[in-house]
């Protein structure tokens, strides 16, 4: 992929006086940026900022709306725009006195930062004072410039404090008249572009004292207006807090643009679709800093990762990783390997490198805690190590496999599916092969819609909100009989279309009874699968889960007496292996479920022993044992309970 044009804003702040004086904070305007250099980014990757070329090709308005989840977003499409319209008007950097001003700039090779000076501690500790003295340059007098857009806050334009508004109400937000002798620095700004800032902090009732700071700036040649909105990264924001529901609402902005008959553009993209780009981004620093990758370094994972921190300003976050991991290596070699940044895994954001089995909580959960189904097992650890296998190969620049992350769980009620299906899928998180732990279990009749045209959003918002989806009874979907209605139809085709798209990033599972013990006649998973080629061309492997035997039943039993915190002897394991060794003939025998049962019946015994006993002898121990007469007595009860559930049998009258 090509090298980006524009890697980072050249965002500065810079104090007067040798720091005494103004704080002043502005975007550098690169004059190297043209359209033609919008367009190659663009094709790198940088989708996020098409409407930006699309406003400038119509001719750009003087007021620009620029709506952006993150600053660093907000200030990119600040410099394309400038950088473009000062291309357009041909203007040039030499016509201003200041430009021999020397400044410190990442489109400047001569002057940037390698990893010599990474590693040489007296230079880096050099740019830290020049950073914090100040420009000594730029006088009390500040000098607009096409090339030098300030970034102001609307707080400071409308002379509000910057101050937090989660504990404020906008009645509580009135303008602080505090008298200032000296006049902003921004004052002097008359004519050149101007960026106003407008933070999620200080968007709420902002926007009522914007017509103030146009005032101010209605003689500038640009006004670029950067406003947050924290839920185009997080859309579902809005439904959870009625606070950010509020903020949110976009008629104020609405207004504003029509108002000032502003372009307003969208500066976003989903993560997903930014991925090329992102992974540019990192191999520009890489050759920024003069180093490269081990052959078979895990780029793409290593770039996710970083990614998951908390912090907005993603290009200058792989910066500021990469410079910590250069300034800590060890060799002196300007390679970098895995264990170059094994130093990063003490930070459970990014995470170790390697998938380490003593770091593996659901690996151990599933060896330790599912009682027998070593079959099954084995299969989990197989898919979990082909996925691996599929990213590691992607990584070495073998292409994308066209695996389907799909799987059909059949067997018995009660077997532990739903379990295993959770499990499988925070293996999976854990080691970073999909892209989050959301788990739902649905029952496939819950996909049909209520009306015609209703079953495919169902069907879709599923893969929006959830990265471990397991349909139950998959057969329910369907109607009965051989032809399919349309709500059922609406619902497969788009469940299949979502499978399609979301093969690798989404973990997908349909589960019901089937298998050996039903037969082929009976086997509604089997006719399911059959009668839909597209779902059963996608599902890529099936797991089988066998009933549970009498002695499995038993160590399930003291798994869950253990899990309650309950204590029961095995002196009753005999009597518990005949118990499940009866139910297991029973052709409604639920497995997993019953030994729950039995427990819960246990404790119903114990309770009513323990509370008949004086209150001095109800120690703890009383409390957590469960005797060999409770369980005896639980057997006898569910017993009976069967008895009861199969109902009186007709007597047969007459001869044989």
């Amino acid at each position: 992929m090509s090298k980006l044009n524009m890697l980072i804003p050249d965002y500065n702040v810079k104090y007067t006086d040798y720091g005494k004086g103004d704080k002043i904070k502005y975007l550098s305007i690169p004059d190297n940026i043209t359209m033609k250099s919008l367009e190659e980014d663009i094709k790198a990757g940088a989708i996020q900022f098409k409407e930006c070329m699309e406003m400038e090709k119509k001719g750009l308005s003087r007021v620009v709306m620029i709506s952006c989840s993150n600053e660093e977003d907000g200030y990119m499409a600040v410099s394309y725009l400038a950088a473009m319209e000062n291309e357009r008007l041909g203007i040039k950097s030499n016509m201003y006195s200041f430009a021999d001003i020397k400044e410190r700039s990442f489109h400047e090779d001569a002057e940037r930062i390698t990893y010599d000076d990474i590693l040489d501690s007296e230079a880096e500790d050099l740019e830290y004072i020049e950073e914090n003295m100040g420009d000594y340059e730029i006088d009390d007098a500040y000098e607009e410039s096409a090339f030098r857009v300030p970034v102001i806050s609307l707080n400071e334009v409308i002379g509000m404090p910057n101050r937090p508004v989660f504990l404020d109400t906008p009645f509580a937000m009135a303008k602080e008249d505090i008298e200032n002798p000296k006049k902003p620095y921004w004052h002097n700004c008359v004519a050149e572009p101007v960026c106003i800032l407008i933070n999620f902090t200080n968007r709420f009732g902002g926007f009522e004292q914007m017509n103030k700071a146009m005032d101010r700036f209605k003689n500038n040649r640009n006004v670029y207006v950067i406003v947050q909105d924290l839920s185009l990264d997080n859309p579902e924001i809005r439904f959870e807090n009625p606070y950010f529901e509020h903020v949110c609402d976009d008629s104020e902005v609405c207004t504003f643009v029509l108002e000032h008959t502003a372009d307003y553009m969208v500066v976003h993209a989903d993560s997903e679709e930014l991925e090329p780009y992102r992974i540019n981004q990192f191999e520009c620093w890489l050759e920024q800093y003069e180093v490269k990758l081990d052959k078979n370094f895990p780029k793409k994972t290593m770039v996710k990762r970083i990614l998951e921190i908390n912090r907005p300003s993603k290009s200058e976050l792989m910066s500021l990783v990469l410079k910590y991991v250069i300034k800590n290596k060890k060799s002196s070699s300007n390679i970098l390997t895995k264990d170059d940044f094994s130093l990063l895994s003490k930070f459970k954001s990014i995470g170790a490198m390697d998938n380490d089995p003593n770091k593996m909580k659901y690996s151990k959960r599933l060896e330790n805690e599912l009682v027998g189904m070593e079959g099954v097992k084995q299969q989990v650890r197989e898919i979990v190590d082909l996925m691996n296998y599929n990213r590691n190969r992607e990584e070495m620049g073998f292409g994308k496999s066209n695996y389907h992350n799909v799987h059909l769980l059949i067997g018995a009620p009660g077997t532990a599916k739903t379990t295993v299906a959770k499990l499988m899928g925070n293996m999976m998180c854990e080691q970073k092969l999909i892209t989050g732990n959301r788990f739902i279990s649905v029952n496939g009749a819950d996909l049909k819609g209520m009306y015609v045209g209703h079953s495919a959003p169902k069907t879709k918002a599923l893969f929006e909100d959830y990265d471990i989806i397991l349909i139950d009874e998959a057969y329910s979907l369907m109607t009965e009989g051989k032809q399919s209605d349309s709500f059922s139809q609406e619902a497969m085709a788009q469940l299949i279309i979502e499978i399609e798209e979301h093969a690798m990033d989404k973990l997908v599972f349909f589960a019901g009874y089937g298998g050996l013990d039903v037969s082929e006649k009976d086997n509604r998973m089997k006719q399911f699968i059959d009668g839909n080629p597209g779902l059963k061309s996608r599902i890529n492997s099936t797991i089988y889960f066998q009933s549970y035997t009498p002695e499995e039943m038993v160590e399930i039993l003291h798994c869950q007496a253990k899990t309650f915190k309950f204590k029961i002897d095995h002196s009753v394991d005999r009597l518990v292996a005949d118990y499940f060794a009866r139910r297991v003939k029973d052709s409604n025998f639920g497995n997993g479920r019953e030994a729950r049962s039995l427990l819960e019946n246990a404790t119903l015994f114990a309770a009513t022993r323990v509370m008949k006993l004086p209150e001095a002898k109800r120690t703890k121990k009383a409390y957590e044992t469960i005797t060999f007469e409770d369980v005896k007595k639980a057997i006898e009860r569910l017993e009976g309970s069967n008895v009861l559930q199969i109902g009186r049998k007709d007597r047969v009258c007459g001869f044989i």
